[in-house]
């Protein structure tokens, strides 16, 4: 399975309102050369008070801001660019 059909498979976590604008951002940038790996979408509470915990009162670094994230309710996409940076994936 190529790494775009990957990270489409993963989009189905989100809220189904929003797959295709998430799948039409995924072919732009693949149509264009900007690969990414979609890391997360879909996160527990459980999980967030986990990942809120970190660098807090648990060993590690602050990787989130707030305890009330948008994946929880399945309306956030964590990505990592594979051959581009962040910001080209905005333009």
């Amino acid at each position: 399975m190529s790494l775009r059909e990957e990270n489409r498979q993963k989009l189905y976590e989100l809220r189904p309102e929003l797959h295709n604008a998430a799948g039409m951002f995924l072919d732009h940038c693949f149509d264009t050369g900007k690969e990414f790996r979609v890391l997360e979408v879909y996160r527990s509470q459980a999980r967030q008070n986990e990942l809120y915990a970190q660098g807090r009162t648990k060993f590690g670094l602050i990787v989130t801001w707030t305890l009330k994230s948008k994946h929880t309710s399945r309306e956030a996409i964590d990505i990592k660019p594979i051959n581009c940076l962040h910001r080209e994936l905005e333009e």
